[in-house]
């Protein structure tokens, strides 16, 4: 079966990405679907112009979240390259070449301000262009054009934070991603006419933010705010952000986001009236990874939004969510799950975890049990929570 990428909306040239600097509170270049995939043909153009043909892999590396790094990974889709993330927060020179030569890459892709004087040195280590596509006035006067492509051609490899070792490249397809945005529709009871607004401020080499930017891109009413990276003025966004939509806000998030929310208004630096923060954030959807899910998150949560957080699951092991907290459910259930896992004791003992939700069927199933080791004599039998 053939894939359709990133279909032209109805409303393809209305407002698309908004993309607001680091510190301000209003975006600084606004562009439509047109414009984005016309930087994308951009990209794609540059892609071929260097000898890349389908299945060849790239290096993405970007200094910070850009409209760019959008356009690159449109740009892929319509040659039927591949992008590989680099983790500009964290990967040293060795680790970037590691990547670089893992995924057999034939080329690697720079933002202007990656190339610092430290990183200099790569240059030499392998084929690296140093490229900005530029604002939509330089882009192309045409789309970029979709490549035929099957379900079960890479999308893109992301590598793993390498926390247990060196990072691992994990190769999803473009099955996986449409998958993937069932889940979230489904976790959130989402209808297709509905207007949605995802704001983007983890980093884009992130699972979780390339999960939600190619899910913008592939569904229509959808609109993308992609802040270059989290500060405090994050939470001033959001309220300019809720109170200029009448559609649904979706916000990847992780607990630390509400810890800096936490000592600003302890400091008085909010920047923007408690109770107008409070309205707006009681509108927006969190979607937070689970593990850091415990007691001082959700209180901290039920303060700010008045309601519990949504938990996903499964986008750091498995680069995609597999499992969900479900809205439906209601929320003294929720909060009762969420303390029986603090609270859990098994034979005596203090077992306490977290509470990660359920499975998506038919696109994601899950099971608890008593091993995973395919030598142990209790591998794979089901056990209760």
């Amino acid at each position: 079966m053939h894939v359709f990428h990133y279909p032209r909306a109805e409303n393809a040239s209305e407002p698309f990405v908004s993309f607001v600097l680091a510190g301000q509170t209003r975006p600084s270049q606004v562009i439509s679907r047109i414009e984005l995939a016309s930087l994308a043909a951009r990209g794609a153009e540059f892609l071929m112009r260097k000898g890349l043909s389908s299945g060849d892999r790239f290096l993405l590396c970007m200094d910070a979240n850009r409209v760019d790094d959008l356009a690159w990974r449109w740009a892929a889709a319509s040659t039927g390259t591949v992008p590989v993330t680099v983790n500009w927060q964290a990967d040293s020179n060795e680790r970037i070449r590691y990547k670089f030569e893992r995924t057999s890459s034939k080329l690697a892709v720079l933002a202007p301000g990656f190339l610092t004087d430290d990183r200099r040195p790569l240059l030499d280590a392998f084929h690296c262009e140093t490229v900005a596509l530029g604002d939509e006035s330089q882009a192309l006067d045409r789309p970029a054009k979709n490549f035929s492509l099957q379900e079960s051609d890479t999308r893109i490899i992301i590598f793993t934070s390498g926390t247990t070792g060196e990072p691992k490249p994990v190769a999803l397809s473009y099955a996986a991603y449409e998958v993937n945005q069932r889940v979230f529709e489904s976790l959130l009871n989402i209808d297709s006419g509905e207007d949605l607004t995802l704001v983007v401020s983890n980093p884009l080499h992130h699972a979780n933010s390339t999960a939600v930017t190619d899910w913008a891109m592939r569904r229509p009413r959808t609109q993308i705010v992609l802040v270059e990276r989290f500060s405090r003025a994050f939470w001033a966004v959001l309220v300019n952000v809720v109170e200029s939509t009448e559609g649904r806000v979706v916000v990847p998030a992780v607990s630390r986001h509400f810890d800096v929310l936490e000592a600003m208004a302890e400091r008085n630096e909010l920047g923007v009236d408690e109770d107008r923060l409070k309205k707006a954030l009681s509108r927006v959807v969190f979607l937070v990874g689970s593990a850091p899910v415990g007691p001082t998150a959700v209180k901290s949560f039920q303060r700010w939004t008045g309601r519990l957080p949504l938990v996903r699951f499964g986008s750091t092991e498995l680069c995609l969510q597999a499992l969900g907290t479900s809205p439906e459910r209601p929320e003294t259930d929720r909060l009762n799950a969420f303390q029986q896992g603090w609270e859990h004791e098994c034979e005596g003992e203090l077992l306490s975890g977290f509470y990660i939700g359920r499975p998506h069927p038919p696109w994601t199933e899950a099971r608890i049990v008593a091993s995973v080791d395919k030598a142990a004599p209790n591998f794979l039998q089901p056990v209760g929570p």
